[in-house]
């Protein structure tokens, strides 16, 4: 009787089962389905992507080797980002909840491409130092 009355509300759809193959390190779950590799790969990457200051304070001030780690390092985390982005659609949702796994992977993208782009900055730098260092060598020795 209730189907025919315009007025009653509508029932709330039955909830979807979602495999423990969704739920990731940070137990966050997808609404979809996911490869369990792939997972892994969607939660490493928003991980990295999520300690990039990190990495550049580490880059700046520890060591010459950080900085020709971090911009190859997040190079290939940036290649999985957009990896998974083609083959998962559902990762980009517009207007995705703060604090969900969608909303950390669309963020994870540009703070990849800061971690590159300073790195690869710090690259550079550091290898002209060296290049100004061997040239002052050779012309003062």
């Amino acid at each position: 009787m209730n189907q025919n009355n315009p007025y009653t509300p509508p029932s709330a759809p039955a909830t979807s089962y979602i495999p423990t193959a969704n739920v990731g390190m940070m137990g966050d779950q997808l609404p979809f389905a996911i490869d369990p590799a792939d997972r892994k790969k969607l939660d490493t990457v928003i991980k990295d992507a999520g300690q990039f200051w990190i990495a550049i304070v580490l880059c700046l001030l520890c060591s010459a080797i950080g900085a020709i780690i971090i911009p190859f390092w997040y190079m290939a985390r940036l290649i999985q980002w957009n990896g998974l982005a083609k083959k998962y659609p559902d990762l980009l949702v517009e207007g995705a909840p703060t604090g969900s796994i969608q909303a950390k992977f669309r963020s994870a993208q540009w703070k990849l491409i800061v971690g590159m782009v300073v790195g690869g900055c710090i690259f550079v730098l550091l290898f002209l130092y060296v290049v100004l260092v061997i040239a002052l060598a050779g012309v003062s020795g």
